[in-house]
């Protein structure tokens, strides 16, 4: 039989167990609860791997950033959504944000440090004893924002899947 190349992606597993320090722009989150239906539209055009949707047992709830939160002369409505993340319990009494995303053409503007900032703030102070998240590995944005916030990276590992096999991540 021959072999095929496996497809792989390797991880990061990152938690913080203190609270990073405020950000200006926290005060623009807002709670999205369960069903918002912005949040699927942005994670299609903005994470379209995210690791978790809307439907997920195992979200608590999505928070975001509407584009009227952050300036009069904002681009598209005030209602778009741009940016997202969910609370997730991967580890009972453990929040873990998941599918953090900003929508493309709103990137590098601290979006989404505001936003983890504030999710993880309010997770500890809730009496959380660490927040958790993944990521992957390669993803420098990402890790910078991580980083910056206090997250340490508490384990690495790979996974992956042979090409036309139906194992997904």
């Amino acid at each position: 039989s021959e072999l095929r190349p496996v497809e792989h992606w390797e991880w990061d597993w990152w938690y913080s167990t203190a609270a990073p320090p405020t950000r200006p722009g926290e005060a623009v989150v807002i709670d999205l609860g369960l069903t918002d239906p912005r949040v699927p539209e942005l994670l299609a055009v903005a994470n379209p791997d995210a690791m978790v949707h809307p439907g997920d047992r195992r979200i608590r709830g999505w928070w975001g950033i509407p584009a009227g939160g952050l300036e009069p002369s904002a681009q598209g409505s005030p209602t778009d959504l741009v940016a997202v993340a969910a609370v997730t319990t991967m580890r009972p009494g453990v929040p873990h944000l998941g599918s953090v995303a900003t929508h493309p053409s709103w990137r590098g503007r601290g979006l989404s440090r505001d936003l983890c900032a504030r999710l993880t703030r309010d997770a500890l102070a809730e009496g959380a004893p660490a927040v958790t998240l993944g990521m992957h590995a390669a993803n420098g944005s990402a890790r910078a924002v991580y980083s910056s916030l206090g997250y340490t990276v508490g384990q690495r590992w790979a996974s992956g899947r042979v090409p036309g096999s139906r194992t997904s991540r």
